[in-house]
């Protein structure tokens, strides 16, 4: 896979809350936490190259 990630275009006034190295049966993946200034939270999720997998909104409830 080699998308880009939209960090820099739409999230680049949040801030990194945590990072972490994640590793299961399909292989490695590095998942960022981030936090916009309103306390939003989204999580990117990338593989063992670096390559950009997908965004999950973190859910309030």
């Amino acid at each position: 896979m080699n998308s880009v990630c939209p960090l820099n275009q739409y999230h680049n006034d949040y801030t990194i809350s945590e990072a972490e190295i994640a590793e299961n049966q399909e292989g490695t993946f590095y998942e960022v936490e981030l936090r916009s200034p309103d306390g939003k939270e989204i999580e990117l999720i990338f593989d063992q190259d670096g390559n950009f997998i997908k965004i999950e909104v973190e859910d309030d409830d």
